[in-house]
């Protein structure tokens, strides 16, 4: 989950380290550099406002990718040919179906992310059919944080 990546990533560098497995996420860092049961309550308390995040950016990412896929293998050569006032009419229904469909994908990415803003549990995210281009991947709906501390090795 790319939230969670963003929040902890500043901290290795504190002597923390990460692995995520299924609903599990394994911490631990050095006593003296990281204050893990901190960071577990900052997770807990975020974790919903971190999938939403997640949500946010993977509707971002599918719109993007399928942006892609409904381009037309030919639009740099017919954007060239309206600009040059050369396009015929077949050239411009292609242009107008390809943005005509973009219009219409950010109006479903809108009304996805409206949807994102009102959900009050992790579960809600987890339930909802998503279209098949956000490619949702379930998120725990409470994170089991196991922790690890230790002090540094003196000699």
């Amino acid at each position: 989950m790319r939230p969670l990546l963003n929040k902890l990533l500043p901290l290795t560098q504190g002597g923390l380290s990460m692995r995520i497995d299924g609903d599990s996420i394994y911490l631990s860092g050095l006593k003296e550099d990281v204050d893990l049961e901190a960071l577990r309550g900052e997770i807990e308390s975020e974790w919903l406002g971190m999938a939403k995040q997640e949500a946010i950016l993977k509707i971002r990412d599918g719109i993007l990718e399928r942006g892609k896929a409904l381009k037309p293998a030919d639009f740099d050569e017919l954007m060239a040919k309206l600009q040059l006032g050369r396009l015929g009419d077949e050239g411009k229904a292609e242009l107008n179906k390809y943005f005509d469909a973009l219009d219409s994908l950010e109006g479903v990415g809108d009304s996805l992310r409206g949807m994102v803003a009102l959900v009050q549990k992790v579960k809600q995210l987890n339930a909802y059919d998503w279209p098949e281009w956000v490619r949702w991947e379930r998120i725990p709906e409470k994170p089991l944080i196991y922790l690890s501390s230790s002090s540094p090795v003196t000699g």
